[in-house]
């Protein structure tokens, strides 16, 4: 995924420029590029598609080559927030990482540089189609009446519908079936046990939710961002939904000024009736809830104990937790991590200390997001098998928060929150409060 905002685009090529490179030597758009950005960016930057502009063809992608070849030079581009860096490599690498490799990364600067040619479509080297895994449509489930957005604000709403699960039922697969690309921003799925939600919905079939679906014992199924996967857990496994559940879309609207058509965007299941052989679950340790018992004190509390407070114009404040996994008699596969934060947020590392001696390893990293993003929040699945921990072991969580006016995202936090200044930010559920969450996906 590419997504370029407008103003990146300072200094394309001189018309005169495109289409003629400094000779046979020059990676040429039919030949080279094309292939790297119909793979990595185009799920973005397709007719229709959040991105503010198409990718689809040369005459879409040479103007703007110079500012492409700076956001993948720098890796803001494509999206991807789980990085390998010098406090964290992985074991286990993720499945769909959309990282361009520094070969891709040279390619696309090259061909900017030398003027942005493009080559011979006769001979045009055949486009990369992402490996996506595809489920079976046993159950494609919409709300019932569409929204239409507008404006300059995001909106954050949530939109339940009824499954109609008379029994227990084992969910093996979510797809996310987004409605109008180019407002569609992101989606959460979430399991409403109790069915809470359709007492929150207005007429329009709506509730405001900002962190959550805000019901009690919500667990979720699903995180979808323009170009994500579909969320398969492990083999053999799936997630429980009782009977009588609603699923709750939190749905992330992003109209930038336009109005949209209806949005429609709707949800696709693999189910069954029969227990598979393991048991998923999406779950999460940090402070959500409330104070994590694991807080640890930092700089800037006031008093004795730790207090979770990023103060006012703090560029580079830290929080952080150690948190000891429940006494229980087995152990858990980790199959997805996810990072949660709110606007404030720009750094978070995710590691375990494991005390089994049969594990082999002492401490290894989940997951860190060193240039964190609100918008860009998702689930990242090991490929193959990934870390297990169980009893004894503890999740050390870092989170880095910069709360001054140098931060875009607090900038767009005071503004939904009607304020012009910096205040001190505490635990909570709106854009102008904070969180330090680890959400991840087990199996037993």
């Amino acid at each position: 995924m590419l997504f370029v905002l407008p103003f990146l685009a300072c200094a394309p090529p001189a018309p005169g420029d495109i289409g003629h490179g400094d000779g046979s030597d020059a990676p040429t758009w039919h030949q080279d590029v094309a292939p790297i950005v119909s793979e990595a960016c185009t799920s973005c930057h397709e007719q229709g598609g959040i991105a503010p502009f198409t990718l689809s063809s040369y005459d879409d992608a040479a103007p703007m080559a110079t500012a492409i070849a700076e956001a993948v030079e720098s890796r803001r581009m494509p999206p991807w927030g789980a990085q390998t860096t010098e406090e964290c490599t992985p074991r286990v690498g993720f499945s769909g990482d959309q990282r361009l490799a520094d070969e891709e990364i040279a390619i696309v600067v090259d061909w900017a540089e030398a003027g942005a040619p493009e080559g011979d479509p006769a001979t045009a080297a055949p486009l990369v189609e992402p490996q996506v895994p595809t489920i079976n449509d046993d159950l494609s489930l919409f709300p019932t009446t569409p929204h239409l957005t507008a404006g300059d604000t995001d909106q954050i709403l949530c939109r339940p519908v009824d499954p109609g699960f008379t029994e227990t039922t084992w969910v093996t697969g979510v797809e996310v079936l987004p409605g109008d690309l180019s407002v569609v921003h992101h989606v959460v799925v979430y399991v409403d046990p109790h069915a809470e939600s359709d007492a929150l919905v207005d007429d329009n079939g709506t509730y405001d939710c900002f962190s959550a679906a805000g019901v009690s014992d919500e667990t979720a199924l699903a995180v979808w961002v323009p170009g994500a996967y579909p969320t398969v857990p492990p083999e053999n496994s799936g997630f429980p939904v009782a009977a009588g559940s609603r699923l709750v879309l939190q749905m992330h609207y992003h109209p930038a000024g336009s109005t949209g058509t209806p949005d429609t965007t709707g949800v696709r299941l693999d189910i069954t009736t029969e227990a598979p052989r393991k048991t998923a679950y999406l779950t999460g340790v940090g402070n959500a809830a409330g104070a994590a018992a694991g807080l640890l004190p930092g700089d800037g509390d006031r008093g004795s104990r730790a207090e979770f407070r990023v103060p006012a114009n703090a560029p580079d404040h830290v929080e952080s937790m150690d948190i000891d996994l429940p006494t229980v008699k087995r152990r858990y596969d980790v199959w997805s991590v996810e990072a949660h934060m709110h606007m404030v947020g720009v750094d978070m590392l995710a590691t375990v200390e494991h005390t089994d001696p049969e594990v082999g390893i002492d401490e290894e990293c989940l997951l860190h997001e060193p240039a964190w993003d609100f918008d860009w929040q998702r689930l990242y699945s090991y490929d193959g098998k990934g870390v297990t921990i169980g009893e004894g072991d503890i999740i050390h969580l870092r989170c880095e928060y910069d709360n001054t006016l140098a931060n875009p995202g607090v900038v767009r936090a005071l503004d939904d929150a009607g304020l012009d200044e910096p205040t001190d930010v505490f635990l909570g559920e709106s854009s102008y409060d904070e969180m330090c969450v680890l959400i991840f996906g087990i199996t037993y």
